[in-house]
């Protein structure tokens, strides 16, 4: 009698507790941290129990979305910055928001400026394009300039991030501009862009430009800015 007693207590018990939330796991398989020489990564990993086709990627600060596949795989390439990197990927369902880090040591070549482009459309293809003060213009089909910056990464599916760097700008007026080079009737699409200049020193300079593309083959002018020969910023 009292074992049923005692076995009726415990299934009331099991009945009425609280289920434990199962929020998403994320796994970041690559890198896994340590020092890493290359100037370009690729951040993978898996994704199960989400509610999105996306994961929210962060590298050192700054967000983008990543395509999560049918099977939960995830991957992404990233132009790194010279010193320490923190990077933390996240994905969310009803119950909450699961995530996973990795750090490592990027021994990378600096660079006084960077231009990141990333949406928020999947399979869209924008394009970043970046004119210096000589008039080149450096994009997908003009991948390095004269002048030395260059276009480290073309993303033709959606997200981005499409990466201009440059080691050393020459004094002048430059131009970002972006095209929706998607072919056929493409989705509203939101971008921003990054412009940092002089990363990871006393002299680091962060601007973010939020702009929309509402049709194939359009141009959008994002920001004019000149630097000085002192490698002082302006806008135009």
């Amino acid at each position: 009698m009292k074992t049923r007693i005692v076995l009726s207590a415990l299934l009331a018990l099991v009945l009425t507790a609280p289920l434990v939330a199962a929020v998403p796991e994320v796994v970041i398989e690559s890198p896994r941290g340590g020092y890493i020489s290359e100037p370009i990564v690729t951040i993978s990993g898996t994704v199960k129990n989400a509610s999105d086709k996306f994961a929210t990627l962060v590298y050192n600060g700054v967000s983008q979305r990543v395509a999560v596949s049918e099977n939960g795989s995830f991957s992404a390439k990233m132009v790194l910055s010279h010193g320490d990197a923190l990077v933390e990927v996240q994905a969310r369902n009803s119950d909450g928001i699961g995530r996973d880090r990795v750090s490592f040591y990027a021994n990378v070549e600096k660079v006084a400026m960077k231009v990141v482009l990333v949406w928020d459309s999947n399979g869209t293809d924008m394009d970043l394009w970046v004119t210096g003060p000589d008039g080149e213009k450096v994009f997908y089909a003009n991948k390095t300039g004269k002048a030395g910056g260059q276009l480290d990464i073309d993303v033709t599916t959606g997200y981005g991030p499409e990466t201009f760097t440059c080691k050393t700008p020459q004094a002048g007026t430059w131009q970002i501009q972006i095209q929706n080079f998607t072919p056929g009737k493409s989705p509203v699409t939101r971008m921003r862009v990054d412009l940092i200049l002089f990363e990871g020193t006393d002299r680091e300079l962060r601007r973010s430009y939020s702009v929309v593309a509402f049709r194939e083959s359009e141009v959008i002018s994002v920001v004019s800015f000149a630097i000085t020969p002192g490698m002082e910023f302006r806008i135009r």
